[in-house]
């Protein structure tokens, strides 16, 4: 009388099984690096071009802050977020670790 009821219970824990391994598939969003990449690489440039004086004034300094603050370090911060979301640790890293960086750094000024 015991094996009918274990062979139900075995079924029902098999279907539950393949119903979480169905429900587990990581959904991705994007390849999120290339917008990460390019927001440090022009943010890097445009302080660059700040630091050497080459073809601006004094008066951009704000200009050149406030962009690497608020596109170098946040979109580098969501690209972050959206690297750690897909899977991609290394990437996650990278790119949290510069976003909040230059975050840091600029809002010193």
């Amino acid at each position: 009388m015991a094996a009918p009821n274990l062979s139900n219970i075995e079924r029902r824990v098999e279907a539950l099984e393949r119903a979480n391994a169905a429900s587990n598939t990581r959904m991705t969003c994007c390849n999120i690096a290339p917008l990460g990449l390019w927001a440090f690489a022009l943010t890097t440039a445009l302080l660059q071009i700040k630091s050497l004086r080459a073809g601006a004034s004094e008066n951009a300094l704000g200009i050149v802050i406030g962009f690497a603050f608020g596109f170098g370090g946040l979109v580098q911060l969501i690209a972050g977020v959206i690297s750690a979301a897909n899977g991609k640790q290394f990437a996650a890293v990278a790119f949290s670790s510069y976003g909040a960086f230059e975050r840091m750094l600029l809002s010193a000024f």
